[in-house]
C-alpha cells in the first residue's frame, strides 16, 4: 500500500509540475535534526500509513536510493549509533537532491520557501506574472492574494512567506496594466476598477491555477485582497470561487460593477476599514454576509488597502486566524 500511495503522489506532483522544494536528508519529521524520532516516522510511513510530517519522500530517502523502504530507517539507526556513513547532501543544510529520482518534495516545511515565478494564461488569453509558495502538502489550504490599484504582487512584503510557513499553498499575482503583466486593453487603466471584463477574470484565472496546478484542496480556497483586491475578495465570496476571504477597504458601488450583479449571497468574509476611510461599506458589507463574518474599523484612521496591514501588524495574525475558522483548517 505505501508503495501505491508513494506512486500516486509522485504521479500527482509531476503531472502539477510543481518546484521541488530544498529539504534536509533523513529528516522525515522536519525538525532540523537527524535523530531517532526520523527513523519511526519512516517505518510508521511505511507500515502504519502515516503521513510524513516532513512532507517529502525525498527527505526520507535517507541513503539516497531513489526509494523509501526500511533501509532508509537502518541507515539513520546506523548513522546515529553504529557511527555509520553520514547521510548524502542534502544534508547539513538545506538544498536541493542532486540525484534523479521520482521521489516527490513539493514542499519541506523545515527550510524557508523560496517564491516560485510563475505566468498565468487568462481565459482571455492575457499573460500574467505572478509567483506561488508551496508552504503545504497536495490537498493543503489555499490562499490567492489580490494587490491593489497602481500597486503589484510585490505590494505584500514578507506576508506570503509567513502564510506559507504555517502551511498555505500561496499564490500572488499581477493584475492585468499592473507589474510585468499583459496590458489592460479597455481603455484608460481607471476603467479596470470597475470592468466586469477585466480584473475578474483575472482572478479566475488565478483560481483555476491555484486549485488545478496548484493542487490547493479545492473546498479550502482563500482570497485575501486589498481596495480593488478587496472587492474582488468579496466577488469571489459572490461567486462561490472561494471560501473565505479578507477584504481590506471594500467599496459596495465598484464590487457590484466587477461583478455585474448586487453585493449579496457572501459567507465567510473579514472585512476592515479605516474609520475615515467609507467604513461604512464595510459594515453594511459585513451586515449581508453570513456567518462567518467579522467588520474591523481602525478608530480615527484614513488607512486604506495594504496601509491597514503595514500599518497595523496585528491585522495578519487576526486574517489567519479568521481563515482558518472560516475553512475549517
Amino acid at each position: 500500500m505505501r508503495l501505491i500511495t508513494a506512486a500516486l503522489w509522485a504521479f500527482f506532483c509531476s503531472s502539477a509540475a510543481l518546484p521541488a522544494a530544498p529539504f534536509l536528508r533523513g529528516d522525515a519529521d522536519a525538525n532540523r535534526s537527524l535523530e531517532i524520532t526520523d527513523a519511526i516516522q519512516v517505518l510508521a510511513f511505511l507500515f502504519v500509513g502515516e503521513p510524513l510530517a516532513s512532507g517529502c519522500l525525498d527527505a526520507a530517502d535517507a541513503d539516497d536510493n531513489g526509494h523509501v523502504q526500511l533501509t532508509d530507517a537502518v541507515y539513520i539507526l546506523g548513522y546515529l549509533f553504529r557511527g555509520g556513513p553520514t547521510p548524502p547532501e542534502p544534508f547539513e543544510g538545506c538544498g536541493d537532491d542532486d540525484t534523479l529520482d521520482d521521489l516527490p518534495c513539493p514542499y519541506f516545511k523545515a527550510c524557508k520557501i523560496e517564491r516560485e515565478g510563475l505566468i498565468l494564461t487568462t481565459p482571455d488569453d492575457l499573460k500574467l506574472s505572478g509567483y506561488y509558495l508551496a508552504g503545504g502538502p497536495p490537498g493543503s489550504p489555499g490562499v490567492i492574494l489580490v494587490h491593489q490599484y497602481l500597486q503589484d504582487d510585490q505590494q505584500w512584503g514578507d506576508f506570503p512567506e509567513e502564510l506559507a510557513a504555517q502551511g498555505w499553498i500561496v499564490l500572488a499575482f499581477s493584475l492585468r496594466g499592473h507589474g510585468e503583466s499583459d496590458p489592460y486593453t479597455g481603455g484608460d487603466l481607471s476603467k479596470i476598477l470597475t470592468d466586469p471584463r477585466g480584473a475578474p477574470v483575472d482572478l479566475e484565472a488565478a483560481v483555476t491555477f491555484l486549485t488545478g496546478e496548484g493542487v490547493a484542496d479545492t473546498n479550502r480556497v482563500a482570497v485575501v485582497g486589498t481596495s480593488i483586491g478587496a472587492n474582488l475578495a468579496v466577488l469571489a465570496s459572490i461567486r462561490k470561487w472561494a471560501r473565505a476571504a479578507a477584504a481590506l477597504s471594500p467599496r459596495t458601488s465598484a464590487i457590484e460593477a466587477l461583478a455585474a450583479t448586487k453585493a449579496q449571497g457572501m459567507a465567510g468574509i473579514a472585512y476592515y476599514a479605516g474609520e475615515l476611510d467609507n467604513a461604512g461599506d464595510a459594515k453594511s458589507l459585513e451586515e449581508a454576509t453570513a456567518d462567518p463574518s467579522t467588520v474591523t474599523i481602525l478608530s480615527a484612521s484614513s488607512d486604506h488597502g495594504i496601509a491597514i496591514l503595514r500599518n497595523r501588524p496585528e491585522t495578519r495574525g487576526e486574517i489567519v486566524e479568521f481563515l482558518r475558522s472560516a475553512l475549517g483548517s
